[in-house]
């Protein structure tokens, strides 16, 4: 689970170092393949893994049509702020101004119209 937590940096060169292995698979020479970043530490802090795990295992026990519990994930989420610097501001989304203008109507025919979210349902 905690390799969740390792960045993107790593995972987008990861992610090339296996393309260019695969791509060459017996004649690529590990030492010509990109060296792997080190992971974020965050990743080593078994408070956010263990935080990490606890909503992955709640909404992977969940059926189709259930309902995830809310509040436990929000509060799985709310421990990866422990160690935030309260001086460290981090602008919210006003996410009823970006619906009110991500929806816009698109006619299809005369009396058939489809609403385009922008990607947000």
């Amino acid at each position: 689970m905690e390799w969740l937590l390792f960045g993107s940096e790593y995972h987008k060169v990861k992610y090339r170092r296996d393309m260019k292995s695969q791509q060459g698979s017996s004649s690529s020479d590990p030492a010509s393949l990109p060296a792997l970043p080190k992971p974020l530490s965050l990743s080593k802090n078994e408070h956010y893994v263990n935080c990490l795990r606890k909503a992955f295992r709640h909404v992977a026990s969940l059926g189709f049509v259930e309902m995830p519990n809310y509040d436990l994930i929000g509060q799985c989420l709310r421990g990866f702020l422990r160690d935030i610097n309260p001086e460290i501001s981090v602008p919210s989304v006003d996410w009823k101004e970006r619906l009110s203008t991500s929806k816009r109507r698109r006619a299809i025919s005369n009396d058939t119209f489809t609403l385009d979210t922008g990607g947000v349902a």
